[in-house]
Order: C-alpha cells, then structure tokens, then sequence
C-alpha cells in the first residue's frame, strides 16, 4: 500500500539516517553473553572498563590519562579506568566496576550497563610482562556526564568518538629505548593522546567484535 508524502519531500529525505560503522545495538549483540579468552594461573588480577556512550549521532569511549606517579608503572598513559582485584570484589566484573567510581565517581551497574567482556590480556610494565591478568568490560553508560569527580590517580578525562578512534589515519607508533635497543610499538594518535600497549590490545579486540561489517 502506498504512502502519500508531503509535497516537495522525497522517500530518501524520510528514511532514517544510515548507521554508522558503530552502535550500541551491534555492540551489545556482539558482545551479550560472550565467553571471552581467559588466562589461567596469573598471581594477581585487575579489571578496567570500556564505557560507551551516545553522543551526537556518535557513541564515544571514555579514557582517562593516569596523574604522574613515580611508583606507577603506568604514570601518565592515557588508558581505561581500572585497578587491582580486592578479595572482596565478588567477580572481575565487579573489580572494573568498584574501580571506576573510585577514579573517576562514575557509578556503573552490572544489570542496567554490562553489555559484556572482552579478552583478557597479560599486564606488561616498561616493556616487560608481569604476572598478572587484565580483565577488560564494555558498559553503556548513556548518560554519563562530561565532568566527573577524579581521585588523585586521574589527571584527566577524555571522551572520544569511535569513528575518530578507529580511523585508519590515526595510526602511529612510540618509540623506547630499552636495554640499548630501540622498540617501536603500534599506537592510535587521536585529540592530541597516544594510545598504545596495554590499551592498544583492548581496544584491537572491541574494534574486531564490535565493528560492523
């Protein structure tokens, strides 16, 4: 059955815009229930959380930049809110979730924003692996502010499109000297951050789950 359409207006201009290469819909379907790779017989465990939300038609991920500390391996990487199991986090998913509000304020619940986890990876600090486990979690968080409550180990917080993060333009590299060698890691430049290591190897992963093909 035909539609009449108001004079001048086209069937185009009606429809719904294309989405983009990213949504919560497709994330939440690639990533709801999933079994993530697991590593056994690590000593000790962290979690981190990937936060999603919507934001001008585009769905941004909040990263923070750690404050400079001597005693942290990671001091002044830009990465994802996180931290060290507790013995009395009840599960991993509770660990980035308990360590989120502490860094950053930011309230997360497992039943109302879980959308599900990704790989866990081994920690590495100043190019050498250590024994410990990262488990990494998406959560939407739709309204979730631009302003949030830092502790003193967050000098910063950032939220950055996915189309912007995953552009193939962003590609770039840090360079370490290390025992007389020069490496070269794999990073994403993007908003004047560089994004590498540990964060890189969460992300590569989300990106291969959740982007639509």
């Amino acid at each position: 059955m035909g539609v009449d359409l108001p004079g001048g207006v086209s069937p185009s201009e009606t429809r719904e815009p294309a989405p983009g290469r990213f949504s919560l819909d497709r994330i939440d379907l690639a990533l709801r229930g999933r079994s993530p790779r697991t590593i056994e017989g690590a000593a000790h465990a962290a979690a981190v959380a990937l936060v999603l939300r919507p934001c001008d038609r585009e769905i941004e991920a909040l990263f923070i930049k750690r404050a400079d500390h001597p005693s942290d391996p990671w001091s002044g990487h830009v990465g994802l809110p996180g931290g060290r199991a507790e013995s009395h986090d009840a599960g991993l998913v509770r660990t980035a979730i308990r360590e989120t509000e502490e860094e950053i304020g930011l309230s997360l619940m497992e039943d109302r924003d879980l959308l599900g986890p990704l790989d866990e990876t081994r920690a590495t600090a100043r190019t050498k692996s250590i024994d410990m486990k990262i488990a990494p979690f998406v959560f939407a968080a739709k309204d979730a502010p631009d302003a949030l409550t830092l502790s003193d180990e967050v000098a910063a917080t950032f939220w950055i499109p996915l189309t912007e993060l995953f552009d193939s333009s962003r590609a770039s590299s840090v360079t370490i000297e290390h025992g007389g060698q020069i490496l070269r890691f794999p990073a994403i430049a993007v908003r004047g951050l560089t994004i590498w290591g540990l964060t890189l190897r969460m992300l590569r992963n989300f990106e291969t789950l959740a982007a639509a093909r």
